[in-house]
Order: structure tokens, then sequence, then C-alpha cells
């Protein structure tokens, strides 16, 4: 998927991660916004900060999923700038 297409295509994917939800690994989400990663029983099931969210993403990106840590990086980017929910509100 290209930068531009995470943009056109926000109502497809996780307004937290990013996640395409034809990707959310229990293949339906409770909330319509959010994949069934980011959102459990009526509540996020991260409370800490979008710098933490990252910093966590990480972590299992490059631990847990062996993703690069170049490609990594990228997708932390895509969430700073693009997930709705980290959107710092002026």
């Amino acid at each position: 998927m290209r930068s531009c297409d995470i943009i056109n295509d926000m109502k497809n994917q996780c307004e937290s991660c990013l996640l395409p939800f034809n990707q959310d690994p229990a293949g339906k989400h409770e909330h319509p916004q959010y994949c069934s990663l980011c959102f459990k029983n009526g509540q996020f099931t991260f409370k800490g900060t979008g710098k933490e969210f990252r910093d966590m993403c990480y972590k299992a990106m490059t631990t847990e999923h062996n993703i690069p840590k170049w490609k990594a990086l990228f997708f932390i980017m895509m969430i700073r700038f693009f997930a709705p929910r980290w959107k710092t509100k002026k």
C-alpha cells in the first residue's frame, strides 16, 4: 500500500494503528473506526500517549514480527502523521 492510499482510504483501516481492516487478526472489529488490536470490550487497549504507542509498536514490529527497522520506522512515521487518533488537537 502506498502512503497516498493510506490517506485516501482511511475508512478501511484503523484510525489508531492504520492496520487495514481486512488484515485484522480477529477477522472483525467491534468499533467501526478501530481494529480489534486497538479497541476491545468498549475501550482502547492502549492508554498511554501517542509517543508511547509508537514506541510499543516499533518494538513489536522489530522483535515479534521481524519487520526490518527501516520499514518499522516508516510505519511509525505514518502513524504519527496520519492516524486520526494520535493527531494533536489544536
